[in-house]
């Protein structure tokens, strides 16, 4: 008897995960869907660009919203594999989720799709996998486990707005930096800026294969920071500039950046724009040595980590797009005041507006794994497209596209690659072996 229940419980537990696999299938022929088309190139763990070999030159679609089957799938994955965002999201609950969008949600397109949809412009160039958001119409079939799509008809789209509200949370910290007083960073006699605590904590770095618009250099992948740091609680003003160095930044001779070098707007509030690798370490030298401590260029991972408050709730740039202040490709006034807008839940104003913050990393697109108190590459890129190496840049507005991304680059000299303007922040290291304002 008792092995015929454990028989019959097996039987039943099958007959659950049958039903369950059935219901991961979409049930429709036809479908129409909204989500990121991209290359898949831009998703496979261990394929650089430019690599000879890369043989996976193929159109993806990750659906996040649309008929029967997405909806259904969409609402079960954010159920069961999604947190609860008032207690923030984690690196790993980050990566799971990804990881149930992809097995589920992900379709590779059987057919020319420029073909099919003319308005549509994807590149698959050596170093832009970028994704376009489009809504497609079209037959759906399953096999081996794989989903495809044959695409009839569809649009290309800039609205953000199609993702649901889990996901569109405000951000939570998972780490808070709340038991350790802010710093004041003494610039001169009679100005000092104020330094927000930043704990150590790790986050699940890049933007996820289902968010748009998102680059090759922006792998989603998890990062741990192990010691805190302080960081400027808005970028680095023309009087804070001045009042360390005497006199405003002179913006690079770059030719077709010239319509965006006589935009620059003067005020001792505003962002200072178009400072030079040279200078800005000057710039920290100067304030290290009247302070004692080490101030510097956030990276990449301490600048990400910090806007984004430790959490790793996607999509950011889209929750912040709204709110953002700053360059929207229409103003003639790149930055306005600093403090225009509210800050973040770590107290950070202006992360995502205002202009490109340089960060300490050189350029770099492949980083596709793990890792620890990351600082970048060794050597930078070999595009030397300023006379001068390319170093990244976080949080401005690329070229037309009329929200705050994470995917920039720009010069030594201060030149810009992605159009509009460099600004920058510093950080202080080893927060927690200094003394804060009392």
């Amino acid at each position: 008897m008792k092995l015929n229940m454990i028989f019959l419980a097996g039987l039943l537990s099958l007959g659950m995960l049958a039903v369950s696999f059935a219901a991961c299938e979409p049930k429709e022929s036809v479908m129409t869907m909204s989500g990121a088309l991209l290359c898949e190139t831009a998703v496979v763990p261990n394929i650089y660009m430019n690599n000879p070999g890369n043989t996976h030159h193929e159109y993806i679609f990750y659906a996040v919203k649309g008929d029967g089957y997405v909806d259904e799938t969409m609402t079960a994955l954010l159920k069961r594999h999604y947190p609860d965002p008032a207690n923030g999201v984690t690196a790993d609950q980050a990566s799971l989720f990804l990881d149930k969008m992809t097995e589920q949600l992900k379709f590779y397109i059987t057919n020319s799709i420029e073909d099919t949809l003319p308005g549509i412009s994807h590149k698959h160039a050596g170093v832009d996998y970028a994704i376009r958001m489009v809504e497609l119409t079209g037959t759906v079939e399953t096999k081996e486990g794989k989903r495809y799509l044959t695409v009839t008809s569809g649009r290309q789209f800039t609205d953000y707005g199609i993702y649901p509200p889990e996901l569109m949370a405000p951000d939570v910290p998972v780490v808070p930096n709340t038991g350790k007083k802010d710093f004041n960073l003494q610039l001169d006699d009679q100005l000092s800026v104020l330094c927000k605590y930043i704990p150590a904590g790790s986050f699940f770095m890049g933007s996820p294969f289902y968010q748009a618009p998102r680059y090759q250099d922006e792998y989603p992948h998890k990062v741990t920071l192990t010691k805190s740091y302080y960081m400027t609680e808005v970028p680095i003003t023309q009087a804070m500039w001045k009042a360390v160095m005497g006199s405003l930044p002179v913006p690079p001779p770059v030719e077709w950046q010239d319509s965006f070098v006589n935009r620059v707007a003067t005020g001792d509030n505003k962002a200072v724009e178009f400072a030079n690798w040279n200078d800005i370490h000057e710039f920290c030298r100067r304030l290290s040595e009247r302070n004692n401590v080490t101030v510097r260029l956030p990276t990449a991972a301490e600048w990400e980590y910090a806007a984004r408050a430790s959490s790793s709730s996607p999509p950011l740039a889209a929750k912040y797009t709204p709110t953002a202040v700053g360059f929207n490709g229409k103003s003639a006034d790149f930055t306005g005041d600093v403090r225009q807008g509210a800050p973040n839940p770590y107290g950070l104003y202006d992360m995502l507006s205002h202009g490109w913050h340089t960060v300490f990393d050189y350029k770099n697109d492949n980083t596709r794994h793990e890792e620890t108190d990351p600082t970048g590459i060794e050597k930078p890129w070999e595009d030397n497209i300023f006379g001068s190496w390319m170093h990244q840049s976080k949080g401005g507005f690329h070229y037309t596209i009329n929200q705050p991304n994470m995917h920039g680059a720009n010069g030594e000299d201060g030149g810009l690659w992605e159009g509009g303007s460099t600004i920058f922040r510093v950080i202080i290291e080893n927060a927690d072996h200094i003394n804060s304002t009392p």
